[in-house]
């Protein structure tokens, strides 16, 4: 599930996602959001479907909604794997993403070394990934 808002990021995960996913014999199915209406509606069609599931992909929408989002998916028995933690220690099933600590650290160093004058500008990936339950 992810909001249109955010149609860029989205479409990169969903494109990582699908790849991955047809290895497994899994189907995606994209569930775009953008209102608390639309909320409603998706989850209780995802909740339909024999043996599916949810992956909430990080946006602003979702992180505003979370708390809806949490309580939806236990209403309708809807297993959920978000993208933050905040998301499992809200009472979400689980979630599986990147350290945020462990980011801002290393955000501040990088521009700590540049403002120095280092001429590394190379990207930065994420080297935690942490699984909550």
């Amino acid at each position: 599930m992810t909001s249109s808002h955010d149609e860029v990021i989205a479409s990169l995960m969903l494109h990582a996602i699908e790849k991955a996913a047809s290895s497994f014999a899994v189907a995606v199915q994209r569930a775009p959001v953008n209102s608390d209406g639309e909320l409603e509606t998706m989850m209780a069609e995802l909740a339909r479907q024999e043996r599916g599931g949810m992956l909430v992909l990080p946006s602003v929408f979702m992180i505003t909604h979370r708390e809806a989002i949490i309580a939806l998916a236990a209403r309708h028995h809807l297993p959920a794997v978000y993208s933050f933690a905040f998301f499992a220690e809200a009472g979400g099933l689980m979630s599986y993403g990147v350290d945020l600590d462990d980011l801002e650290r290393r955000a501040a160093d990088y521009v700590d070394r540049l403002l120095k004058g280092a001429q590394n500008r190379c990207r930065q990936r994420a080297s935690g990934f942490y699984l909550t339950n």
